[in-house]
């Protein structure tokens, strides 16, 4: 197998790992509990208020992040999947490092991307 798809936070091969479909979209590392969505482009984007977030919806636990239309420059989103309203804010965000969010908010600094 090839090393096409690593953990970006603890260098794991995804591949090796039970159940690994690259084609769903979102997965946890087994080996460090990472939430990954999309692809590398897709997680260090510039254009997403929190890169590297997975949002799960507080009613029904969907992945936010792969409902069509969704933008984590939104304050709410209302799951189609169950109907719940989910705030999206740094507040909500669980298990994240402060580190993490430092790197959040500079790079939205350095990308312009910081709303007042």
């Amino acid at each position: 197998m090839s090393n096409d798809y690593t953990c970006p936070m603890c260098r794991a091969d995804l591949e090796q790992q039970e159940g690994f479909d690259p084609e769903k979209g979102y997965w946890t590392c087994t080996a460090c509990g990472q939430q990954l969505f999309g692809d590398e482009e897709d997680r260090w984007s510039v254009t997403r208020r929190f890169p590297d977030v997975v949002w799960h919806c507080d009613g029904c636990d969907a992945v936010l992040n792969a409902q069509d239309g969704f933008d984590d420059w939104r304050d709410e989103w209302t799951c189609t999947e169950c109907g719940r309203v989910n705030r999206i804010e740094a507040d909500e965000i669980i298990g994240g490092s402060a580190g993490q969010l430092l790197n959040s908010l500079a790079s939205m600094l350095g990308a312009g991307k910081l709303h007042e």
